[in-house]
Order: C-alpha cells, then sequence, then structure tokens
C-alpha cells in the first residue's frame, strides 16, 4: 500500500565530516525545530536540500569522532541471545555424549526451547535484554529437560558423571558427587568453580549416595544459574587510566571470544588457554583469535550477523522463491568475505549471481550457480550489489513498493533515523484506476510542495525509484503494466529510474538506475559508517555510544574503506581491538 509514511519533521542520525582528535569532547550540533525530531548525533548529518552543482561536489570526510584515551561505554550484563543459549546447550550436551546421544538429548530440548521468548529488536535481535517470565520459566523447563534427557539411563548417567556414579561402589560416591560439580559446574559456569560454591552446590545436592533424583536437581540448578543465561563478567584488574575501567579475565575474554564468533561457550582449547595465562599475552591471545576465526561456525555466527543486518532472518514462513532469494544474498556475502577476501564495496556492485536454482535463475536471467563453481555474470547494466538484489526489490503482490525500498536504504544501510508517520497516512491510498505508473502515483500521494509529507518522502522516494526498472517479481523491466484494484491491465507506461538519490544530503548528483545509485550510497561514506554501527552492536549486544565508542567505530569504518579493504579482516578485527579486552563499570 502506497501511502504518507513518514511526517516532514524526520530527522538524520548518520555521519558528518570528521572532526580532528582533541581534548576536548566532540560539539553536538543542532538540527531546526522539527515535529517529534529525533536528536542528531556528534557525527550525524543534518537533512538540507542538496548542492546546486553535481559537477563540483566533493563528497564530505566521513569518520567517526575518535579521541585517543576515551573510555569505552559502560559494559552491561547481557542475556545470552536464545541462539546463544541454544548453541551453548548443544556444545555442552557434545562435550559429553556422543553425537547420537547428543541429537537425542537435543530433541528432548525441542518443546521446552519453544517456551523459551524469540529476540526481537527493531535495529538487530542482538540488542533484546528483555527478560520477563516466561524466560525465566523457560530456562527452568530447559534445564529440567536437559538434567532428565542426561541421565534417563546408567550409560548417560556415567557418560556425563563419571563410571563412579554407576560402578555399584557405595564407597566412591561421595567425592564422585565432588568432582562433578568442580568438573560439571565450570563447564556450566564457564569458568573454575570457587570453593564457596562447590560448598553451595554440595549442600544443595544434600546426598551421601549417588541418587539420580539429586543428580537432576543439581543440573537442573546449575542450568538456571545466573552465570549460564548470563554473560556475567567480574574481572579485577583495574586499568590505571580509570578508576572505572577493568581488564576481563582470562576465561571472560575466552567467552567473549567463543560468544562472538561461534556464538556458543569456548571450547576445550580456549579453556586451557585462559587456564595456563597464554591466552592473557599477546601472542597466545592472536593466536587463539586466528584459531577460532578460521574455525567453521564462525561463517554460521555472522550469517546470523548479516541475516539481522538485512532483515533476511525470518524467511521460513514465506514462499520458496522468497526463501531462495534471501539465500541467494547470504550467498553474496558468503562468497565476498569468505571465498575470495573481498571487500565491503563488493557488497555494493558485484555482478556475480549466485542463484541456485532454475526459478530464480530465471529471474535473472542467468544459469543456475552450482557451489564451487565460478558464479555466473548478471546481465551486463541491469543489475549489481546487494541493493538490486530480487530479496530486496521484489515485492508480494502486484506492484513494487519504492517507499518500503527507500525506507529499508535510509534506516538499515545509511543509519539516517526516520520519524513515525501521522495516524491520517493509513488513510492516504492512490487511485490504481488511473494510467499512471507506480513512481508516478507515489510522487503524486507523498511529495506534493508544501504537504506534511513531502519532507521526509524527498529523501527516502528516490532510492526507492532508482529500483522501479525490477517489477514486483524482481524481474528487470523497462515498461510498467500499470493493474487496478482487480488485476485489469490500465495502461503499460515506460519506466523512469532517474533520480537524485541524495544518500548524502547535500549530494547533488544524479543516478540514471539502481547500479548508479548503490555506487552513489557506497561513495557517501555512510554505508561504511552504517555498517560499522550495526556490527558494533552485534559484537557488544548493545548500542554504541558515539563518543566514548568512537575509536572502536572509527577502525571498523576504516578497516571498510578502499578496494583493497578485506570484509573479512574487518569482522575480525574487533576481537583485537584493545577494547575487546575491557568492560567499564556503569552507576553505582
Amino acid at each position: 500500500m502506497l501511502i504518507c509514511l513518514l511526517t516532514a519533521g524526520c530527522a538524520a542520525d548518520t555521519v558528518r565530516p570528521a572532526k580532528k582528535a582533541s581534548a576536548e569532547p566532540p560539539v553536538q550540533e543542532t538540527v531546526a525545530p522539527h515535529h517529534n525530531p529525533v536528536a542528531p548525533s556528534p557525527i550525524g548529518e543534518e537533512p538540507v536540500a542538496p548542492e546546486t552543482d553535481p559537477a563540483g561536489y566533493v563528497p564530505p570526510e566521513i569518520g567517526f569522532a575518535c579521541v585517543p584515551g576515551t573510555d569505552p561505554s559502560t559494559t552491561l550484563m547481557r542475556r545470552l541471545s536464545k541462539r546463544q543459549y541454544t548453541n551453548t546447550l548443544e556444545a555442552l550436551a557434545g562435550s559429553y555424549f556422543d553425537p547420537p546421544t547428543t541429537l537425542e538429548v537435543l530433541a528432548a530440548l525441542a518443546e521446552p526451547l519453544l517456551t523459551v521468548p524469540n529476540d526481537a529488536n527493531a535495529k538487530l535481535r542482538a540488542l533484546d535484554q528483555s527478560l520477563t517470565q516466561e524466560h525465566v520459566t523457560g530456562h527452568f523447563e530447559v534445564a529440567a529437560a536437559f538434567a532428565e534427557a542426561a541421565t534417563s539411563d546408567s550409560t548417560r548417567l556415567g557418560a556425563l558423571v563419571g563410571e563412579c556414579a554407576v560402578d555399584g561402589d557405595p564407597t566412591n560416591d561421595d567425592w564422585c558427587i565432588d568432582d562433578f560439580i568442580v568438573e560439571f559446574g565450570g563447564r556450566v559456569l564457564r569458568r573454575p568453580v570457587t570453593e564457596a560454591e562447590a560448598e553451595y552446590f554440595r549442600e544443595v545436592y544434600d546426598d551421601d549416595s549417588v541418587s539420580l533424583e539429586a543428580v537432576r536437581d543439581l543440573v537442573t540448578l546449575l542450568l538456571c544459574a545466573p552465570q549460564f543465561v548470563f554473560h556475567v563478567e567480574n574481572g579485577t584488574a583495574a586499568v590505571a587510566s580509570s578508576p572505572d575501567l577493568y581488564a576481563v579475565s582470562a576465561y571472560e575474554l575466552a567467552s567473549r571470544l567463543s560468544f562472538l564468533f561461534w556464538q556458543s561457550m569456548p571450547d576445550a582449547e580456549l579453556v586451557a588457554a585462559a587456564a595456563d595465562g597464554s591466552l592473557l599475552t599477546e601472542d597466545g591471545y592472536a593466536a587463539q583469535v586466528q584459531r577460532v576465526f578460521a574455525d567453521p561456525r564462525t561463517q554460521g555466527a555472522l550469517d546470523g550477523f548479516f541475516s539481522q543486518w538485512l532483515h533476511i532472518e525470518d524467511t521460513l514462513q514465506h514462499s520458496e522463491v522468497q526463501r531462495d532469494m534471501h539465500e541467494e544474498v547470504r550467498d553474496l556475502v558468503r562468497h565476498t568475505a569468505w571465498d575470495t577476501a573481498g571487500g565491503f564495496s563488493d557488497l555494493f556492485m558485484s555482478t556475480a549471481s549466485f542463484a541456485k536454482t532454475k526459478a530464480l535463475a530465471d529471474v535473472y536471467g542467468v544459469p543456475v550457480w552450482v557451489e564451487g563453481t565460478p558464479p555466473p555474470v548478471l546481465p551486463a547494466g541491469e543489475r549489481a550489489g546487494l541493493l538490486t538484489r530480487a530479496a530486496f526489490v521484489a515485492s508480494a503482490g502486484l506492484r513494487t513498493k519504492p517507499i518500503m525500498k527507500g525506507i529499508f536504504i535510509r534506516e538499515r544501510i545509511l543509519c539516517d533515523e526516520l520519524g513515525a508517520p501521522p495516524p491520517e497516512a493509513q488513510n492516504a491510498k492512490p487511485d490504481f484506476s488511473t494510467p499512471m505508473t507506480t513512481r508516478e502515483q507515489t510522487a503524486e500521494l507523498t511529495q506534493q510542495p508544501g504537504s506534511a509529507c513531502a519532507g521526509c518522502h524527498n529523501v527516502i522516494n528516490p532510492l526507492g525509484f532508482a529500483t522501479e526498472s525490477y517489477g514486483p517479481d524482481g524481474r528487470f523491466r523497462t515498461e510498467e503494466d500499470v493493474l487496478d484494484t482487480d488485476g485489469a491491465l490500465v495502461a503499460t507506461l515506460p519506466i523512469d529510474t532517474n533520480v537524485v538519490p541524495a544518500a548524502a544530503f547535500t549530494d547533488p548528483r544524479w543516478a540514471s538506475d539502481g547500479i548508479e545509485m548503490s555506487a552513489l550510497v557506497l561513495d557517501s561514506g555512510k554505508a561504511q559508517a552504517c555498517f560499522a554501527r550495526h556490527y558494533f552492536r552485534f559484537a557488544t549486544g548493545r548500542l554504541e555510544d558515539l563518543t566514548q565508542d568512537a575509536c572502536v567505530l572509527e577502525q571498523l569504518r576504516q578497516g571498510l574503506e578502499g578496494t583493497g579493504a578485506s570484509l573479512r579482516d574487518t569482522l575480525k578485527s574487533v576481537a583485537l581491538m584493545p577494547e575487546f579486552k575491557l568492560r567499564k563499570r556503569g552507576a553505582k
């Protein structure tokens, strides 16, 4: 449905020219009062009219205002995401049981896991830190199911607790349970069990012999412990430069590394490196970062990031061809980041097709791609990069949705904050019986000079209009069949994709189609800065502070610049930054 989506009071939260480092924090600039404005950031640019001289336009130098020596922002205690929680349970089971038994244990968890709420956040799933009664109840149900499935027969009980639990010798039961508390507890808590904790869990066990009921209660209790379902960090090595800044412990660092790149608990080698202290040495840590990042699990974990960033994670309820479209985007990312060590710019300008099904290959007019072979090249001049892929230009229904496409680019690719639409916008509908293209109908409805809608739609619509050469089915076209509400043909009209995208609001340059629009989005520098912000959120589980986290953001942004920049190296680099090993204590 084509509607006036936003008020004239939309404001931007993107990037402005980089400031030189100084002893003073960057000055906040302001915008003229608007209806329901969004406060600008220290690197935000203002929604002003484009320059009038395209030939003389020089893109502003984009950057985050890094002031060396600035403390990172506060590190909060985060709940494991549902994916991290599920992966950790799988890894825990796999550390005790053979693969077939592990699958059986996990199958017993399938139904209880449904009671644990899915993560949901409009910006990124990784930011969801809600904690409800449903979480508490769900975690208990899963823990109890794990305990029962892991001890359902003597073979499993022996594998979990040790042979001493099933050897029929009651004289060793006491130390058998003590050892189990230390060994299993250490895996669950992701660090050695303290003496006080061991005493507490032994009191909870409350039996001198191996009791199946007591073992299950103990396992359930440990799997409900805050140290299991949260990222708990208590490192006490203070950093001299700040009274509230601390270095995380070796075990906490191991968890940070594994949960970032594997979305799961540390493996035995990481735990061993934490135990012998090598993880806290420069060489030892660098070796573990290299090993962990090279593990195949990293690609799967970072697939999740790209799916969240591009909003292609929830696709199972869609049609098969839509799932194919979204899978092609994932394959483009995998090819760029992992197979070819490509750069961020390749995501926006690549002409390689990764259509693995005939249905999608026919949309593009290329042969089916077979994994492990060179990808086919898309027809010249028709499309390139992410923003022209079928996943982002196709739409369910009879018509394209340029407003939705423009909003996606503004918010997800450029990090521009857009205000909410006025209530009356829901009643604004185009006259589909009129012989006008979707672009013409949309412009007439939302870009009338002086209207409440025009202020924002003047910067939203052009980004969507540039991709009107792709029909609702994602196929390239030069003409549009205008249909009425019954699907009857009203007219066939030529497509117009000439726009001033104004990715940077002052940019007056024209784009003739989606390919040139993508190039201007990339050239603006805002896409790189926006990606840095999204990845920071994924890596830390919190929103960025554009002053305190500016140095990390700027390093990430710089890693995306230039033709030789490797996207893979940038993804890894966050773990090599000094800030990755630090935690900032918040106010008491």
